[in-house]
C-alpha cells in the first residue's frame, strides 16, 4: 500500500502525498472526491429479489384503465409530446405511441420484425450441468406454452421499439404447486421517470409505486434516458406527413374525380328561364354544377353546357410523399429498405443481401435482449420461488446467433475447403494435422473440427502431380 506521505531525502520535512484524482479536482477547482452511500439514485448494484417473501409475490397493483387516447395530432402537438418524453413524461407520448401503431405501415413493419422474432422455435439452456438446474429447466419449460402469450409478448415488443420504454405487471399463478407468473402489460402513458431517484414509476389505483425490474413483481424495458432512441422519434413526423398526404389526396381525388358541369346563359336571359335550364342540367348527375352568364358575342344570345375536368399531374405529388415516408418509417424501425433505388451500378442481389443482413441484425439485438430479460426478471424469480435458488434459473431464446453462427460457419468452411483445393492443385503439401486444424481455428474460426486425413487429391481433379501428404 502506498504511504500517504513522500520522504525527502534531502532532510526537511516530509511532503503529504495527493492523491491523483485529488490532483485533478484541484485542477478544475472542483470539490474533493466522496463516496455516496445514501442516495437512492446512485445505490451500488444490488439483487432485486434481496430479502423478497413469497407473500410479496402475490400483491397485484391494480392498473389504471387506458380509455382515451388523443388523436387529433398536429406538429405542434408531436413537438410537445416528444419534448415531454425527454423530461421523463410519458402520457402524451404513450398516446401519440398509440396512434402511430395504427397506422397500416407502422402495423406492417412492426410485424414483420417482431414475428421475425416470435415466429422462430423457442430454445431452452439451463444454468449449469447440475441436476438441480436440469429440474429448473424441466419445470420451466413445462410452464412456458401457458406463460407465452402471444398478444401479450407482440404489445410488449411494439412499445420497446417505438418508445423504449415498455413495462408489464407479472402476476403470479399460485394455484398450482409450482407457482407460474403471467405478464399483464401495462400502458406506457401511466409511467414516468424519477430523476431524483434514478427509477421508473407506475402510477396506478392504489398510487405510485416504484419499478423494480428483477424483483419479480415488474417485467420491463428500459433505462436512464433511453426513451431517446426509441423509434418513435424517427417515425412521428413522417408517420404524420404521410396521414396528411394521404387526407389531401382523398380530397384532390373527390375534388377533381367528379368533374364539373359548366352551364352557359345569356347574361340578358330572364331568372325563370335560367332555372329551368339549370334545373334540366342537374338531372343529369350528381356532379357539381356552376352557371356562368355570356355577354354580347358570337354566343352571347346562346345556352350551352361544357364538363370540365382536371387534366393536370399534381396528383402523383402524394404518392411520392407518401412513398418517402414510407421509407423513413421502415428504416427507422426494421433499420432496413429493400425498396431503396440501387445505385451506382450495383445489383439488386447486393442490396437484398446487406438488407438481410441489417434485418437479421435488429433479430438479433430483439433476440439478446429478450433472453437477458426472461432470464433476469422471469427465470430468477421463478427459480427462487419455487426451487429456492435464483442461480439455477434457465435461459431461453429463439436461435438467431445459432442461425446466423451456423451460416458464418458454413460460409468460412465453405471457403476453407476452397483454398486446400486450390493449394492442392498447385502442388502445396501440409504435413502436419494439429498445424493445419490451428490455423483453421484462429484464421477461419473454424474450431471443433472433427477428425481428418491429408491425402492426396482425387485423379482427374487438377494436375499437381505428386503427394498431397501423408494420411494422419
Amino acid at each position: 500500500m502506498a504511504s500517504d506521505v513522500i520522504i525527502d531525502t534531502t532532510g526537511k520535512a516530509p511532503v503529504p502525498r495527493i492523491p491523483p484524482a485529488q490532483r485533478s479536482q484541484d485542477a478544475i477547482g472542483g470539490p474533493s472526491p466522496v463516496t455516496v452511500r445514501d442516495d437512492p439514485g446512485f445505490l451500488p448494484p444490488y439483487d432485486p429479489l434481496r430479502d423478497r417473501k413469497p407473500e410479496d409475490f402475490a400483491i397485484v397493483y391494480r392498473d389504471i384503465p387506458d380509455i382515451s387516447v388523443q388523436h387529433n395530432w398536429d406538429p405542434p402537438s408531436i413537438v410537445f409530446a416528444l419534448r415531454a418524453s425527454f423530461q421523463g413524461q410519458f402520457d402524451l407520448p404513450g398516446q401519440l405511441c398509440d396512434s402511430i401503431l395504427g397506422d397500416d405501415r407502422v402495423q406492417a413493419t412492426l410485424g414483420s420484425r417482431i414475428g421475425g422474432l416470435f415466429g422462430r422455435e423457442v430454445h431452452f439452456r439451463p444454468a449449469n450441468d447440475s441436476a438441480a438446474a436440469k429440474e429448473v429447466l424441466d419445470a420451466y419449460a413445462e410452464m412456458w406454452p401457458r406463460f407465452y402469450n402471444d398478444e401479450h409478448f407482440v404489445e410488449i415488443a411494439a412499445y420497446r421499439i417505438m418508445m423504449r420504454v415498455a413495462p408489464a405487471q407479472i402476476v403470479w399463478d399460485t394455484s398450482r404447486p409450482v407457482w407460474e407468473p403471467r405478464l399483464r402489460p401495462f400502458a406506457p402513458r401511466f409511467t414516468y421517470y424519477n430523476f431524483y431517484a434514478r427509477k421508473f414509476v407506475a402510477l396506478t389505483q392504489d398510487g405510485a409505486f416504484a419499478i423494480e425490474p428483477g424483483d419479480g413483481k415488474w417485467f420491463f424495458f428500459g433505462a436512464y434516458r433511453s426513451w431517446l432512441r426509441g423509434a418513435q422519434r424517427a417515425v412521428a413526423e413522417p408517420w404524420l406527413a404521410r396521414h396528411y398526404a394521404r387526407r389531401d389526396w382523398a380530397w384532390y381525388s373527390e375534388v377533381h374525380g367528379m368533374p364539373k358541369n359548366l352551364l352557359f346563359v345569356p347574361a340578358a336571359s330572364s331568372q325563370i328561364d335560367r332555372d329551368r335550364f339549370v334545373a334540366q342540367v342537374k338531372n343529369m348527375g350528381s356532379r357539381a354544377t356552376l352557371m356562368m352568364a355570356r355577354g354580347a358575342g358570337d354566343k352571347g344570345q346562346d345556352y350551352g353546357y361544357e364538363l370540365s375536368e382536371a387534366k393536370d399531374n399534381s396528383w402523383e405529388g402524394f404518392g411520392g410523399l407518401m412513398g418517402e415516408c414510407d421509407t423513413a418509417i421502415v428504416l427507422a424501425i426494421n433499420f432496413q429498405n429493400l425498396t431503396t433505388e440501387v445505385e451506382g451500378g450495383g445489383s439488386y442481389a447486393a442490396v437484398k443481401q446487406h438488407g438481410d443482413e441489417m434485418e437479421r441484425s435488429a433479430y438479433q439485438s430483439d433476440d439478446k435482449a429478450w433472453s437477458t430479460a426472461l432470464h433476469f426478471q422471469i427465470a430468477r424469480p421463478f427459480a427462487g420461488i419455487n426451487f429456492g435458488d435464483p442461480d439455477l434459473a434457465p435461459w431461453v431464446d429463439w436461435g438467431v446467433e445459432l442461425e446466423q453462427q451456423a451460416a458464418r460457419m458454413s460460409k468460412s468452411f465453405q471457403e476453407w475447403g476452397t483454398a486446400l483445393e486450390v493449394l492442392a492443385r498447385a502442388g502445396i503439401k501440409f504435413d502436419d494435422q494439429a498445424e493445419l486444424r490451428k490455423f483453421a481455428a484462429e484464421r477461419f474460426n473454424l474450431r471443433g473440427l472433427p477428425s481428418f486425413s491429408i491425402g492426396d487429391p482425387p485423379v482427374g481433379k487438377g494436375g499437381g502431380g505428386g503427394s498431397f501428404g501423408q494420411a494422419a
